[in-house]
């Protein structure tokens, strides 16, 4: 009964650990305005005619959302994203709204709309990889440490040539959407971390583990001109990313994040790309089993036999 008893708590704990969330922020996808979306020959986006890449889109956006829920580990946030096609200036790609705050004031419900008139998009059909892309780190010197400052390449596909990049575009909406945005009055974080004499966000040592250091902003952007230009290639570094080039998450747009909705050191990933994994979107009617209580159930498999032949030998 000893042994019995112990092989069904080995089964639980395997279970457990299977079904066990992820410690960190949780983003939700909200497409109820965004309808079906269109592509059509020169890679502007519609509801109405074209080439059908709502899947693909939608792999896109979730793609930015593992990045951002792999590097804020905060799990006492959850929010939602609304996400539709909007008529824009022709000089604006998308831009982002916080809609409401919950009650730790930070962002609850925010919209992202994504231009439909005129900017052609590149729309990653494996977003989670860049293999089209040429991508190279860049690093500055905090205080005594070095902190990544960009993750940033261009094009080397024609596919992806002379387009602007989808993911890049809603992984820096997102960060606007989960606060680094001065246009709300009710972001009252933002306007607290925010330094606008000198214009600075200053990321304290509890943040990121290093000697304090400033980030320049201008506006609702890190600023990309000032201090040699050190701080030009991240995500939503000004003057921001061009067609053909693909911006992801840096080490310096996490912790501006991070110092602004009140994580500590603990909570910070500034690395999410380590644990991205691909997004399926088309995924199997019955889910996969999770391969640690496959290994459990054959690991019971083989200790039940053993006692089986024990006992037809006794």
């Amino acid at each position: 009964m000893k042994k019995i008893n112990r092989i069904r708590s080995i089964l639980a704990t395997a279970v457990f650990f299977s079904a066990a969330p992820a410690f960190a922020m949780t983003i939700t996808a909200d497409y109820s305005l965004l309808g079906t979306v269109y592509q059509n020959e020169r890679g502007v986006l519609s509801n109405t005619n074209g080439t059908d890449v709502t899947d693909i889109f939608k792999s896109n956006v979730q793609t930015s959302i593992n990045y951002w829920q792999n590097a804020i580990l905060l799990n006492t946030w959850n929010m939602t994203i609304n996400f539709k096609l909007d008529t824009l200036s022709t000089s604006i790609a998308g831009i982002s709204h916080i809609d409401s705050f919950d009650s730790n004031t930070r962002p609850l419900m925010t919209t992202i709309s994504v231009g439909n008139s005129a900017t052609p998009f590149y729309i990653d059909p494996t977003p989670a990889d860049n293999s089209e892309f040429k991508l190279v780190d860049f690093s500055i010197l905090a205080g005594t440490d070095t902190v990544n400052s960009g993750r940033f390449g261009a094009a080397v596909d024609t596919s992806a040539s002379g387009r602007y990049d989808l993911l890049s575009l809603i992984l820096h909406e997102m960060e606007h959407a989960l606060g680094f945005d001065a246009s709300n009055a009710g972001n009252t974080r933002y306007t607290s971390v925010i330094n606008t004499t000198r214009k600075i966000l200053t990321v304290p040592t509890l943040v990121s583990g290093l000697d304090p250091f400033d980030i320049p902003v201008t506006g609702t952007h890190i600023d990309g001109d000032t201090n040699f230009k050190i701080f030009n290639n991240t995500s939503l570094a000004l003057p921001g990313f061009n067609s053909g080039e693909r911006a992801l998450l840096s080490g310096v747009d996490i912790l501006a994040i991070c110092t602004i909705e009140g994580c500590d050191a603990s909570q910070v990933n500034t690395n999410p790309s380590a644990v991205l994994q691909p997004v399926n979107t088309s995924p199997s009617a019955v889910p996969e089993p999770d391969t640690l209580l496959l290994m459990s159930v054959a690991g019971l498999g083989m200790m039940g036999m053993v006692r089986r032949r024990r006992q037809l030998r006794a």
